[in-house]
């Protein structure tokens, strides 16, 4: 048996193996040269062990491994769940992961939470970790490598007294018309017709900016929205809900596109690809560096503090305010009517859709709340001092 070898860098022993054919794999780093030593014979008996016995004893990383291609899910999705597991479940585990599926329990879970809490993290964030690690052993499950999954149902407990976010949670409002006419007059006049659309469309920010020219109906004064843009700016087929879904037609929903916008979006040049909008460069906009400009600048220039989330947020109260009735935003906003209550019922879950007839209603609205807002007339003048 191979003895470990300590890094000269980290000092950390080094557990390795020699495979058949002389080629040497490691299996782990320990801070203590006896857990090294065990992993290396742990591992060696594993090997030595019928296909049966070895499937048993299969590690964490070892399953996360095989995870992504045995159990497919939307690109999206498992690029998420990985980043989560190998950033903060992996390091933390024992062995660094190199443990049985077997041999995880709740307490060593507990242990986990524990370290990620003393971390500083963010309820939403460690709640996500566990979330990404509960589908994975559910898979195992279905897999028949473990019994239970031991990861089901784990969350921090909103009272608990070691929870100190690192930044307090988001309170999404309605934006006032006169706080969108100070931002936008703050607004680069490159980038005000995609600022309007956010408030106007009530499209979410991948959604947003992955329109395109080709699907706005400019009789009825629609958009078709079928695609999003990622956050590195790269265009994914399909919406938050339908990247599944290979038909175009099936994967989409129409929402309003007021006459005020498209009269924007007409003055903006033309692009190979036909997205609506893009960056100066002629650029995928990412949610990320849309923050960093224009938004963030015009947004300290011009004393207002709201999202992108809060423009669409905006685009549904007004709509409410004005009469429109709910299943028809609910329609234009992408959301399904699920929840109980007095508007909201088994008559309205399963029977009610939108007929498209109060479209007309519902763009004088939009186009109301932009002329409480200075109008789009107002605000073409240079822009203010962003830093």
């Amino acid at each position: 048996m191979r003895q470990p070898v300590r890094c000269a860098r980290t000092g950390l022993w080094l557990a390795r193996i020699t495979l058949p054919g002389g080629r040497v794999r490691q299996v782990g780093r320990f801070e203590r040269k006896r857990d090294a030593q065990r992993a290396i014979a742990a591992e060696l008996e594993r090997l030595a062990a019928t296909p049966e016995e070895r499937r048993a004893q299969m590690t964490v990383r070892e399953f996360l491994l095989i995870w992504p291609e045995q159990f497919p899910r939307r690109p999206r999705t498992m690029e998420s769940n990985l980043e989560r597991i190998n950033r903060y479940v992996i390091p933390h585990l024992p062995q660094r992961g190199h443990v049985p599926l077997r041999e995880l329990r709740r307490s060593t879970l507990r242990e986990l939470q524990a370290t990620l809490l003393r971390k500083h993290l963010a309820k939403e964030t460690i709640d996500g970790v566990f979330t990404a690690l509960s589908a994975m052993l559910s898979d195992a499950v279905d897999d028949e490598l473990i019994d239970v999954n031991p990861a089901r149902g784990f969350r921090v407990k909103p009272g608990d007294p070691r929870l100190r976010p690192t930044r307090p949670p988001q309170l999404r409002r309605a934006v006032p018309p006169e706080e969108v006419g100070a931002f936008m007059a703050a607004m680069d006049p490159r980038m005000r017709a995609v600022c309007w659309a956010a408030f106007l469309t009530g499209a979410r920010p991948g959604e947003l900016f992955a329109m395109c020219r080709e699907d706005i109906d400019r009789e009825r004064h629609l958009v078709y929205l079928h695609q999003t843009a990622d956050r590195y700016g790269l265009i994914e087929p399909g919406l938050k809900t339908t990247h599944h879904v290979a038909d175009k037609e099936r994967r989409g929903r129409w929402t309003l596109f007021p006459p005020t916008l498209l009269g924007l979006v007409d003055e903006l040049p033309r692009h190979q690809d036909d997205l609506v909008f893009k960056t100066a460069r002629g650029k995928v906009l990412s949610q990320r560096n849309f923050y960093r400009w224009p938004w963030d600048p015009a947004r300290r220039a011009s004393g207002t503090n709201f999202s992108l989330y809060d423009a669409r947020h905006t685009f549904s109260s007004r709509l409410l305010s004005a009469g429109i009735p709910l299943v028809e935003v609910a329609a234009w906003m992408g959301h399904s009517l699920r929840a109980g209550g007095a508007e909201v019922n088994m008559t309205s879950r399963t029977y009610a859709h939108a007929t498209g007839e109060h479209r007309g209603a519902a763009l004088a609205a939009l186009e109301e709340f932009v002329d409480r807002a200075g109008g789009v007339e107002g605000c073409t003048g240079p822009p203010a001092a962003v830093g």
